[in-house]
């Protein structure tokens, strides 16, 4: 699509915004059908100049999108509609002069008060992080999926409020299927318990609840050829400062612990070691850990971000099996069975990479109509033996990216126009193009610029 029919398509939606933004049939004093068609309307151009062997740019957490060398524009349109109180459904339709049109999100969710069901093209973030999740993010392109969840947290009597997710996801080269159990024993505390897994082929239902335990999965058959995660997170709100410090409205501290493999006395592979088989108070132990911590402080109009993620390194909580255990370790986002965890060229999970580890800080302010963020982070991806799954070290030096992004905002109504300013320096650079294999090489350079405007109606 040329850029001039773009801006067309964009002149003639908000000419007809007037007619057609909201329709509605009423029964009574309540709308029985609602849609607007054109709820936002935005257009942007971005160009790339870099010396980067992957001479195309993904944007980190948003859907896939990606920038090729050179000038690139980006047309998104998203509508929105309800059918009486129970029925709500939304799309999302983009362009870009490298894909062409694109339906790239649409869904229709089944609600009441108590719980939901959605069914289209979306993705999954699971966790409180911002920067990125260990199991699942946007940072890759939407897929097919269905999602039930509750809306409203349930009650068990003396232990506290929960809220569940499950979902199930056909992306490209296969099928994803996970849950999420929320706790929260108080106001002030969260405990997050997430698994996913990833397989192909066809089971039965009874396999399916096979897989979630993990019974099976290190034997050499069908429920064999299969890739789960799990993780833990706890979160803390600390909304007590605010009585401290009127300054700080908004204060939350979170860490993820989650896990490639497991160790566990009820896999069949594992009873049978000779070792001892009690691991900790529960019974198992997560292998070929990734862990995200993180701070978030919001002091008036300006938020102070701190994060920090890293998918190398185990970190036994009570025992470990391996009786010295694996240091280093290449399995995040890769599997000797399954196809890679990316869907369309970018991770599913986060952005980085296996075997990496990033430190990130964001800052932002608001100044009336203007808003400014600043992020500034630091990566590093290890070079990995990757032959040996069970064993592997680091090798060399690892590549490292520094990335500074500065986004300018002014917003006037429902009209925004956004300035957005990246700077990426490598050294090491990997010159492999595999997103999930790491081999940098010593003393190699590059660096990328991107620039771009984007305007936005909200209608």
């Amino acid at each position: 699509m040329p850029i001039g029919r773009a801006a067309f398509i964009v002149i003639i939606c908000l000419f007809t915004y007037g007619t057609c933004n909201t329709a509605s049939l009423y029964a009574g004093e309540n709308p029985l059908f609602r849609i607007n068609p054109l709820q936002h309307v935005s257009l942007g151009f971005v160009n790339l100049s870099t010396t980067y062997p992957l001479e195309r740019y993904t944007f980190p957490n948003q859907d896939g999108t990606f920038a090729d060398k050179g000038l690139n524009y980006y047309f998104s349109t998203i509508g929105a509609g309800s059918i009486a109180s129970f029925i709500d459904f939304n799309y999302d339709l983009r362009a870009n002069n490298i894909e062409g049109v694109n339906f790239k999100k649409g869904s229709v969710f089944l609600r009441t008060d108590a719980v939901s069901l959605e069914i289209g093209r979306n993705n999954i973030w699971l966790g409180n992080a911002y920067y990125g999740s260990l199991l699942l993010s946007n940072n890759a392109e939407p897929y097919t999926l269905v999602r039930f969840r509750t809306e409203r947290p349930f009650r068990i009597p003396y232990i506290g409020n929960f809220d569940y997710t499950l979902f199930y996801g056909w992306p490209r080269e296969f099928n994803i299927i996970g849950h999420k159990l929320s706790w929260y024993p108080a106001s002030w505390f969260e405990l997050n318990m997430k698994q996913t897994i990833v397989y192909t082929g066809t089971y039965r239902f009874i396999d399916y609840l096979t897989m979630f335990t993990g019974r099976d999965a290190n034997l050499n058959d069908g429920l064999g050829e299969t890739n789960s995660r799990a993780s833990f997170e706890f979160v803390l709100d600390m909304g007590f400062l605010s009585k401290i410090t009127p300054a700080i409205t908004r204060a939350r501290v979170y860490l993820e612990y989650g896990g490639e493999d497991l160790y566990a006395i009820w896999q069949k592979p594992d009873a049978v070691l000779d070792k001892d088989l009690w691991v900790g108070p529960f019974g198992f132990e997560l292998l070929d850990t990734g862990i995200i911590s993180g701070l978030i402080l919001q002091i008036i109009n300006s938020e102070i971000i701190l994060e920090y993620a890293q998918t190398y390194k185990n970190h036994y909580l009570f025992y470990d099996p391996y009786n010295g255990g694996r240091p280093y370790n290449s399995s995040w986002y890769r599997h000797s069975v399954q196809p890679p965890f990316q869907n369309n060229g970018a991770i599913m999970g986060h952005h980085m990479g296996t075997a990496a580890e990033m430190l990130s800080i964001i800052l932002s302010h608001s100044f009336n109509e203007f808003s400014s963020t600043f992020l500034f982070s630091r990566r590093h991806r290890w070079h990995i033996n990757l032959e040996d799954f069970n064993l592997s070290y680091k090798v060399g030096p690892p590549e490292r990216q520094d990335s500074y992004k500065g986004i300018l905002k002014y917003k006037q109504n429902q009209y925004s126009v956004s300035l957005q300013l990246t700077y990426n320096t490598y050294n090491n650079v990997d010159e492999n193009l595999e997103l999930v294999i790491n081999r940098p090489q010593e003393n190699v350079k590059a660096q990328e610029y991107l620039l771009g405007i984007t305007f936005t109606v909200n209608l």
